[in-house]
């Protein structure tokens, strides 16, 4: 992923990077340990880690859903309750 062409990726491509980028928030595997241990000043604090996640979650809540992405909550779920 490469930020600085964030506006070339499909609505697809950047709901992927986003859904990985909150992975990696919630596993604390952001930045990558080879970075960090390179850059040991580049570690990042659980309150730089929860709003990274905030914004790739707002990110990804923006993405139209015309796009044909899977929801948070699937309609066979919402149907069957």
């Amino acid at each position: 992923m490469d930020l600085s062409k964030w506006d070339t990726y499909t609505d697809s491509e950047r709901s992927g990077y986003l859904l990985a980028i909150i992975a990696a928030t919630e596993s604390h595997i952001m930045p990558p340990a080879k970075y960090v241990w390179m850059h040991p000043r580049a570690k990042l604090s659980d309150a730089e880690l929860r709003s990274v996640k905030s914004w790739a979650l707002a990110e990804r809540a923006a993405i139209p859903k015309k796009a044909g992405l899977p929801s948070q909550r699937s309609d066979s779920r919402q149907r069957s309750r």
